[in-house]
Formats: structure tokens, C-alpha cells, sequence
């Protein structure tokens, strides 16, 4: 083709199209995979990756399919071992599901190794019970909130985590049979919208791109990396919508156990040490949030004390408090009182003293775990 008498016509030819070009949106980009030439994989000879032997073929669980290999037409066989994976024959789809929603639900699975239900994993607690919600999780379509709510509305997970029965406890000091509820903790991503919520703070705004890191001195940065430093409360938005760095993770995310994201976690750590106490102390996010939830608090009037700390319990424990209770904060609040004496008079003092019983509030068990 010569061009220089083409110009004209491949320009006109060529310009609808970019001006079309121009008005789509931006493309959304993700990670994808592509089928390479498929290799056989060996057996390495007494673990010697020098010493390869007899090819093996690609197949599924031979517990599930046998020892037959899978009929693979072309490629990678993903597309074959994933609907291996669905398959009506194979149980142990649902029976996964349903033990890590339970875990997720009552702190730990009816099988504890959530990730292992090989021979070397645990055996079910209550195998028939397993049996029957994956049977029912099935029929009912593989709607997870409809399992959500099915054990919800249990007796059991409406149990109290208090012990009230010595025999029990006796025979079964683990609460494995769940004669009681398990006292759980918050989830660290819980634990922050729960700070959020309470203080009246939270931005309930969905969708949007992630709210970078709060990068704090302590947490320090690469010379050769410049992270843009996001807001210390993260925009006030979900913990789902804070961006998650490898290399620089929310110092109270960690305290309070959220995974290293290098690889998947199917049940959470549960730890209970000091630094959870002192970080729920000391950390500048929970004394802002304390702070927030004092201002809400004398702004929504009333002036009477008692009246006040019923409406701090309800809002963050969803309960009225015992005379104890109540007389405990105004025994915190005479203590603040004198400490603040020299101190002018003004909103701003009455905010200070209710931001410590609000931040003493904050750091009960009652608050970050679920009774």
C-alpha cells in the first residue's frame, strides 16, 4: 500500500473509530492465566529432583474418583479438575463450606482442622450433624447466607459462653459437644468497624477503589519506597475497603491477629496478650474514636449522668448496666473531675472527661469479645 496516496482515505477510514475509542471506559485489568504445553510430572526417587521416575497422569482425589486419570482433552486440565470440584458425585464441596462457616460462626469448625480433612486432619465432633447441613446446604442451593441464618437462629449458638454447668465442664473441659458457647473474640477487621459504629463515625459509603495505609513512624519505610500515606481513621470506612500492603500492615490489625496475606488462612489465629490491651490503650485511632463517640454523646443532650451511661451501654453493648456498673463510672468520672479541677470550664472539659469513660469502655472484654 502506498501511503502517500492513501493518507487521505485510511485517515478518514481510521478517525470514527479512535473518536469511538475515546468515549469507552477505562478497562478493568486482572491477573489471568493462559494454557501452556501440559509436561508429565514425575515421582522424584527418593525425593531426588535428579532422580526422576515413572510419569504420573493428572486425576483427581482418589478417594473421590479413584485411581483412574482424568479424561483431559486438551491443555492444562483446569476446566476438568474444577468441575471435578463441583460435581453433584463429590461431597466434599459442601461439607468444606459448611465447616468453615460454622467455625467462622461459633470460633471453631465441627471439624478443627478447617484445612485438612485428609486422614491426618481431625475427625468431625458431630459427623452426622456435618452430614446433614451439607446435605441441606446442597438442596438449598449453596446459599451461604441462608446457612448463615439457619445457624444463627440456633439454641446452641444462642448459648451463653458462661459456664453453668460443673458436670459439663467436667467431662467435656474443651467444650467440644458445645454444652455452652465458646467466648470469642472480635475479629480484628470486626473489631475496628465495631470502634467505628459505636463512636457514631462510621462511613457507610460502598463500592470505590481501597483507602490507602496509614503509615506511621513506628511502622518506618523503604528508601526506595514512597508509599502515599492514607488517613489516620482510613476515610472512616469498612476495614473491606482499606488497602492491604505485605510490607506495611496496620500495626492494630496486627495486634489483634488479621493473617500475614502471603497465603491463604482458612482458621485465624485467637491470641489474648498484653499488646491487644496496650494497643487498645494507647492507640491514637481508639482515642480518636473515643473522643468522637464522647462529642456524639453531649451533643445528643440530656445531662444527667446515670441517663448518660445508660446510653453509652446501650450503644455499645446493647444492654442496660448493673448499679455496680454504673457506680464504677461515676467513681471514673469523680476521679476525672478532681484531675480536671485546674482546668477551665467549657464543653471541652466535659468532653475530655467522658472521652476516658468512652475509651475505659472500649477496652472491656465485654466490647472486643462476643459473650
Amino acid at each position: 500500500m502506498d501511503w502517500g496516496t492513501s493518507a487521505k482515505t485510511l485517515t478518514a477510514l481510521i478517525a470514527p473509530v479512535r473518536a469511538a475509542a475515546q468515549q469507552l471506559p477505562n478497562p478493568m485489568r486482572c491477573l489471568a492465566m493462559t494454557d501452556g504445553s501440559p509436561e508429565p510430572t514425575r515421582i522424584f526417587v527418593r525425593g531426588e529432583h535428579k532422580n526422576p521416575g515413572e510419569p504420573v497422569q493428572r486425576r483427581f482425589l482418589e478417594a473421590l474418583s479413584g485411581p483412574e486419570p482424568m479424561a483431559i482433552a486438551q491443555g492444562s486440565g483446569r476446566l476438568e479438575w474444577a468441575q471435578a470440584v463441583i460435581s453433584p458425585s463429590n461431597p466434599f464441596l459442601h461439607r468444606v463450606l459448611v465447616n468453615r462457616v460454622w467455625a467462622h460462626l461459633f470460633g471453631r469448625g465441627l471439624v478443627e482442622t478447617v484445612d485438612n480433612f485428609g486422614t491426618l486432619g481431625s475427625r468431625p465432633s458431630h459427623p452426622e450433624l456435618l452430614d446433614f447441613l451439607a446435605l441441606e446446604f446442597r438442596r438449598e442451593g449453596g446459599s451461604i447466607k441462608r446457612l448463615i441464618r439457619t445457624l444463627c437462629l440456633t439454641e446452641t449458638f444462642a448459648q451463653s459462653s458462661a459456664p453453668r454447668d460443673s458436670e459439663a465442664e467436667t467431662r467435656d473441659p474443651s467444650n467440644r459437644l458445645l454444652h455452652r458457647q465458646n467466648l470469642r473474640r472480635l475479629e480484628a477487621e470486626a473489631l475496628r468497624d465495631a470502634l467505628l459504629a459505636t463512636a457514631g463515625t462510621l462511613n457507610d459509603l460502598q463500592f470505590g477503589p481501597p483507602v490507602l495505609t496509614h503509615i506511621t513512624p513506628f511502622m518506618g519505610d523503604r528508601m526506595w519506597v514512597r508509599n502515599a500515606n492514607g488517613p489516620l481513621d482510613g476515610e472512616r470506612r469498612r476495614s473491606v475497603y482499606q488497602e492491604t500492603r505485605r510490607n506495611f500492615l496496620s500495626p492494630l490489625m496486627v495486634t489483634f491477629d488479621v493473617p500475614i496475606p502471603d497465603t491463604t488462612v482458612g482458621r485465624r489465629n485467637q491470641s489474648n496478650v498484653p499488646a491487644q490491651a496496650l494497643t487498645l490503650m494507647n492507640d491514637p485511632f481508639v482515642r480518636n474514636q473515643s473522643s468522637a463517640w464522647a462529642r456524639r454523646l453531649v451533643s445528643e443532650g440530656g445531662t444527667a449522668t446515670t441517663d448518660r451511661i445508660l446510653s453509652l451501654y446501650l450503644q455499645a453493648f446493647g444492654r442496660t448496666p448493673t448499679p455496680a456498673e454504673i457506680q464504677t463510672l461515676q467513681d471514673l468520672l469523680a476521679m476525672g473531675i478532681r484531675e480536671l479541677d485546674s482546668s477551665p470550664a467549657g464543653p471541652d472539659r466535659e468532653i475530655r472527661l467522658w472521652t476516658e469513660v468512652c475509651h475505659a469502655l472500649f477496652m472491656t472484654q465485654e466490647f472486643t469479645h462476643v459473650p
